[in-house]
């Protein structure tokens, strides 16, 4: 006897005996008699139900896996047809299947039952058929029955998982997609469908820079790039719908592993087309304040000298009239009053001027700058005056500090400003310290003061136009929103921080040069 196309155990036993002629001549037991004990201990040893049928489908035998689970009797089990004690067996078809692997000769799988076990717990079986042979002809089947009730349990979990990934996956607010590492779309959901109009198939492999706006392509190339080498992305672009309506989107990215590589991406993109809209509403709300403000600013810091000038202008006026027969003496006494128009008419100057490098956008006029030489120069227009007003200025550069490429003239102009700030706020003895350092992809240049530092309330407002806490005539109040403007357009930041008493540090953060950027890295 042996199970599908094996040579029996007996068998094997034979050619060992014929083989070893030292062996004692003895009368072999019929293979049965030494053969069936064994192989039902070992049927007995495994952890799966085993029913020996006829080929009528008459029980024969069990293993005590069957005897164990369902207490019961090898004689209630014996004799008896496994169609009649298991009648549904019929109902499923398995009938057919039993003559089918006895006409066939090969193992099948019957069917998946329920069974209560001898605890009254339903127990779910596979139920797979296996001939028994011998030579080529069928002298029965092995009905086996493995459990896989954890095994439906845990698919079960595992559909009901992926059914609630699914939904989630349709039901989000955001757009949804994978790409593979070519940047082809192989999976977008519905609400992505939505938002851009366009429907999805699979088998179209559309490259996702064909619904990225021109100006973000190499962005979203520069980002899709560093994904790939397995950091996760966050960024903002703009892609086009079928209708061709630009949507703004906040995009994360975040790579697919598989076996340690990369294999593709994951993406959701959140439409914040509403939100952009709504902080351009806000930002042109902002600079109509602004406007309001800086006209206020304006009609009182002219007002001022403009009073003083036309004052002055009626004096001159009185005296010409009182000194008409007396012209020699007018002269001396008109003089001080020109002069007082004078200085009223170059502060008007001041202002205007200032508001002007306000308002506009100078062009950058951008070379390879050396910034120690800069402070250096920056320093020497202000060191005369701190010498006389006993204050000191210094300047604490690291070795090989690297050149920036920017505007030198407009930076003067914002460092000229900064340390000119200082100077006003520190008190005789004080300091102003210029300290620089590289910190990750940028130059940072501090201006630091230890005078009288800033107020919580007033440190909020340090980059308004027009906003001063000099004495009235001391200061537009432009100076600091000019160097905000500036510092901006080198794609720079210009930072404050201040404790009242505690001194204040104006922080400037430029760019690096990009070969500089990639040697740091």
């Amino acid at each position: 006897m042996r199970i599908a196309r094996n040579r029996t155990m007996a068998d094997q036993a034979k050619s060992k005996k014929k083989a070893s002629p030292r062996r004692k001549s003895t009368t072999p037991l019929p293979a049965q008699e030494w053969f069936e004990p064994m192989f039902m201990e070992f049927l007995d040893s495994i952890d799966v139900g085993v029913y020996v049928l006829d080929l009528k489908g008459v029980i024969t035998r069990v293993n005590r896996y069957i005897l164990d689970h369902y207490q019961w009797e090898m004689k209630e089990l014996a004799g008896q047809n496994i169609f009649e004690l298991m009648p549904d067996l019929i109902d499923m078809g398995v009938e057919e299947k039993f003559r089918q692997i006895i006409r066939e000769r090969r193992t099948t799988e019957l069917t998946n039952l329920e069974r209560k076990d001898r605890i009254g717990r339903t127990v779910v079986f596979n139920l797979k058929g296996v001939p028994i042979l011998e030579g080529n002809e069928v002298k029965g089947v092995f009905a086996v029955m493995s459990d896989i009730t954890e095994k439906r349990a845990l698919e079960h979990q595992m559909a009901e998982t992926e059914n609630y990934l699914q939904s989630l996956i349709d039901n989000a607010n955001d757009i949804i997609y994978t790409l593979d590492c070519e940047g082809r779309i192989t999976f977008l959901n519905k609400m992505g469908q939505e938002i851009t109009g366009y429907r999805f198939d699979p088998d179209e492999k559309a490259h996702y820079t064909a619904y990225v706006v021109k100006r973000d392509l190499e962005k979203n190339e520069r980002y899709f790039r560093k994904a790939l080498k397995g950091h996760p992305q966050r960024y903002e672009s703009t892609i086009v719908g079928i209708d061709g309506r630009l949507i703004n989107v906040l995009i994360n990215i975040t790579p697919i592993w598989r076996l340690g590589k990369v294999v593709g991406m994951l993406g959701i993109a959140r439409d914040i087309t509403e939100r952009k809209q709504m902080e351009a509403q806000l930002l042109q709300a902002s600079k109509m304040a602004a406007i309001g403000e800086l006209a206020a600013g304006v009609a009182h810091e002219i007002n001022n000298p403009v009073g003083v000038i036309i004052g002055s202008a009626e004096q001159l006026q009185f005296l010409m009239e009182h000194y008409r027969d007396r012209p020699e003496e007018v002269p001396a006494r008109l003089s001080k009053h020109v002069e007082t128009i004078s200085e009223q008419a170059a502060r008007c100057k001041k202002i205007t001027q200032s508001l002007l490098n306000f308002g506009r956008k100078v062009e950058m006029r951008t070379a390879e700058v050396n910034i120690p030489r800069l402070l250096e120069e920056t320093t020497a227009l202000v060191a005369s005056r701190a010498a006389s007003e006993g204050k000191r200025v210094e300047i604490r550069m690291p070795p090989d500090f690297p050149m920036l490429n920017t505007d030198p003239n407009q930076l003067e102009q914002v460092f000229l400003n900064l340390v000119t700030n200082a100077l006003d706020a520190v008190g005789s003895g004080g300091t102003v310290t210029i300290a620089a350092r590289i910190q990750d992809d940028s130059a940072v240049i501090d201006v630091a003061d230890n005078g009288v530092g800033i107020s919580e309330e007033n440190l909020k407002k340090v980059f308004d136009p027009f906003f001063t806490t000099k004495p009235l005539g001391k200061g537009t109040g432009l100076g600091l929103s000019v160097c905000f403007g500036i510092v901006q357009r080198m794609n720079g930041t210009i930072s404050v921080r201040s404790t009242p008493g505690g001194g204040t540090t104006f922080s400037v953060r430029l760019p690096l040069n990009e070969k500089r950027q990639r040697q740091s890295k």
